[in-house]
């Protein structure tokens, strides 16, 4: 039976109406498929959001994006209400593979045009409506949530059929498809209850935990609330705690709500400065460093992602200094390439393991000393003072948006924990961390806020009461794996309190027999029961439940199991013309630099060898000095070229990207070098020297900017290698 739409070349099935999607359910159903829907994969791990074979691995498994399903359909303008298609992004998702996600098809900027707006967002917005909803995500408040917009839900289930789900009519289907993890079926469309658009006011201010605003682990005092009576009486609030031993600060976020006016100018929150990508190149670095102390050699790999976007990375920062273009184009690549060739060159130092041993031992004492430069007291910022900022809601709520996936790819376990029990979850934290250091702590903070009660059943906010949120970070470059490495102790240090678990976020390993984790969540649902009775309904033939969901749910037993296929021969991305056509400029600028250099060497010493040395120095008091003072800009300069020739002839398949920054770069250096020489022809014709001098400077300098036109070509060759037309 042939699919009702092909597959892309991606991998991936593109449906662009409701029923082309129903129709990929029903060949799911009727040939026995597994199928599971993505969307801005910020679920982590990403196994929790694929068939059990990534995409296009295998023909078996169906992996759907609904990057052609993104409408906006007012049901009723006037009233707010509106109508979704899942694929709808919140707001641009700027690591959507297909480009097509912009701030004006997304979801938030057409309700701020009609003067409509959510109660709430989370952190970020780059999510699909309908995955931010069916992993039970939500912003940082416990007076408005986002649950509280939605009106109906279209949900196709495991054998093809659509529902329409609301409140009123059947409201349990309602209420467990709200938060449903994909489980019961793809979430179709969503229709809002939209509200008055808005905007927000707030501060951010970094102290430390005594100097709080807050008082984090007692009871209030008239000077300062406790936390949970902030967070019930803030409108919206996020709290970021270093608790590192010597650190010790409290970053607290807050805003409220304030009317909508004209005229209104907005002053944007800064998350990590006036140059928030250099900033966040520096962070990223020094987090992969700490994380990787056991073996910095595997750093370089590690890293290789933020190395492919570091040009256009600082090139945005260096703009906001006022360079021209041209020139702010070549700084950025000059600076790129001087700190990835200075990360892979301190690597490559003998002695790099024993330094990495040496420091990760100092670890407790060079964190707090190294991190106040990134997170200073209020008093010691310029200016000094909390951060005052005011936005529009849609822009202003997701505070973290600035904050870039891949530099600063930040991981987490989210722990929800009833706000009563605020107290004691803080200072059951606080004994931890003092008693555990840097193990318990790590490099990294932890994000505390609360969110309002929901309605729907799997929520981690269900069964009636709000709260607290505590965000276990890990840095994504970091050596080893968190859920076994260091979320544990957490889960077992926070499992008194009867907490419920973000499904977007990772979750503990639960492996059978005895299945711990599974029966804890269990217990902690009232709905539980009623939602696996559901899920077995809609979804008969479990079309929807990968061995992802098995395992943390505890359902191994359902029937039927697929045997993993066999995959499919995984594609060459680099057997393609683009490839061959990059590879065979790089072999010829990595030769031409070569024979260039040999090329320059026989000529600046052939003649003293034969007894017709250079007169470039003789008009100096001290040729010797000048000969000295040639030879110590150039060496440099030219080992430089062979080991880049080198580097280049070593297979381009290893490095390309890295390969790629440093190109301009090379050939930036080559441009310096042949105005050198521009300027030697220029001075020997003044001086009249020999002939055979000014023919050689001449042909030294028509290499040079040979090379650089080639060096330019090949830069050109390999971007449109890295990024193929789609």
């Amino acid at each position: 039976m042939s699919p009702p739409i092909s597959m892309g070349s991606d991998g991936y099935y593109h449906p662009s109406t409701e029923a082309e999607l129903a129709a990929l359910v029903r060949w799911a159903h009727d040939t026995n498929r597994q199928v599971r829907v993505r969307g801005s994969t910020h679920t982590f791990p990403h196994r929790a959001i694929f068939t059990d074979r990534d995409p296009g691995k295998v023909r078996l498994e169906i992996n759907i994006m609904l990057d052609r399903y993104r409408a906006v359909r007012w049901v009723d303008e006037v009233q707010g209400i509106v109508e979704v298609e899942a694929g709808c992004n919140l707001s641009i998702n700027p690591y959507d593979p297909t480009g097509t996600s912009t701030v004006k098809n997304g979801l938030l900027y057409q309700l701020q045009q009609k003067g409509w707006a959510l109660s709430d967002l989370g952190g970020i917005s780059h999510q699909t409506v309908s995955g931010f909803l069916a992993t039970g995500s939500s912003g940082g408040s416990l007076k408005f949530g986002i649950d509280e917009n939605i009106l109906k839900l279209r949900l196709i289930d495991g054998t093809g059929q659509i529902h329409e789900v609301s409140r009123d009519q059947d409201p349990d289907l309602f209420h467990a498809a709200g938060v449903s993890m994909g489980l019961l079926g793809v979430i179709s469309s969503v229709t809002f209850q939209c509200v008055p658009t808005y905007n927000i006011k707030g501060s951010e201010s970094t102290t430390t935990t005594h100097d709080c605003e807050i008082d984090l682990f007692g009871p209030g005092t008239d000077d300062k609330p406790s936390f949970e009576q902030f967070l019930r009486e803030t409108d919206y609030s996020r709290l970021m705690w270093w608790p590192q031993r010597g650190l010790d600060r409290m970053v607290v976020w807050k805003a409220r709500r304030i009317p909508a006016s004209p005229g209104f100018v907005p002053k944007p929150y800064e998350e990590m400065g006036r140059y928030p990508e250099g900033s966040e190149v520096l962070a990223g670095l020094l987090l992969s460093i700490l994380g990787n102390l056991d073996d910095l050699r595997l750093l370089p790999q590690k890293v290789e992602p933020i190395f492919s976007q570091l040009d256009a990375t600082l090139l945005e920062d260096i703009e906001k200094m006022g360079f021209e273009p041209r020139v702010a184009e070549a700084l950025s690549t000059v600076v790129a390439a001087l700190l990835e060739a200075g990360v892979d060159g301190l690597l490559e130092f003998p002695g790099i393991e024993l330094a990495g041993r040496l420091l990760k031992e100092a670890l407790p004492s060079i964190v707090p000393v190294i991190y106040k430069e990134f997170v200073p007291l209020d008093g010691e910022k310029q200016p000094p003072g909390p951060q005052e900022f005011c936005d529009y809601w849609w822009t202003g709520l997701p505070m973290d948006n600035g904050m870039d996936d891949i530099l600063m790819p930040t991981w987490f376990t989210e722990i929800w924990i009833p706000v009563s029990k605020t107290q004691a979850v803080m200072t059951t934290l606080r004994d931890f961390f003092a008693a555990g250091g840097l193990k318990a702590t790590g490099t990294y903070s932890f994000e505390l806020y609360g969110t309002k009660a929901s309605p729907f059943w799997m929520s981690a906010s269900s069964d009636g009461e709000p709260v607290v949120r505590v965000d276990v970070f890990w840095f994504g470059y970091n050596a080893g794996d968190p859920a076994i490495d260091f979320y544990p102790q957490f889960w077992e240090l926070l499992k008194p309190f009867g907490f419920k678990l973000h499904w977007g976020k990772f979750l503990p390993n639960d492996p059978p027999p005895a299945k711990v984790w599974s029966k804890y969540l269990a217990k902690q649902f009232k709905r539980w029961n009623d939602f696996m009775a559901l899920r077995a309904r809609l979804d008969p033939k479990n079309i929807f439940l990968t061995a992802y969901w098995r395992e943390h749910l505890g359902l191994e037993d359902a029937m039927p199991k697929r045997p993993i296929p066999a995959p499919l021969p995984k594609p060459d991305p680099f057997a393609t013309e683009a490839w061959a056509s990059a590879e065979r400029a790089v072999t010829l600028y990595s030769w031409l630099i070569l024979v260039a250099v040999v090329y320059g060497l026989l000529a600046a010493h052939i003649p003293f060898l034969i007894g017709h040395p250079w007169t470039t120095c003789k008009p100096y008091a001290d040729p010797l000095g000048c000969v000295i003072t040639f030879h110590f800009w150039e060496v440099p300069i030219v080992l430089y070229q062979i080991a880049f020739a080198v580097y280049g002839l070593r297979g381009l398949k290893a490095h390309a990207a890295r390969y790629a920054s440093l190109v301009a770069f090379t050939a930036a250096l080559l441009a310096i070098f042949a105005l050198f020489e521009v300027l030697l022809i220029l001075d020997s014709f003044q001086r009249g020297a020999p002939a055979w001098e000014i023919a050689a400077l001449f042909s030294v300098a028509t290499m040079l900017m040979a090379g650089v036109a080639l060096g330019l070509y090949t830069r050109l060759k390999l971007a449109s290698a890295l990024s193929p037309k789609r």
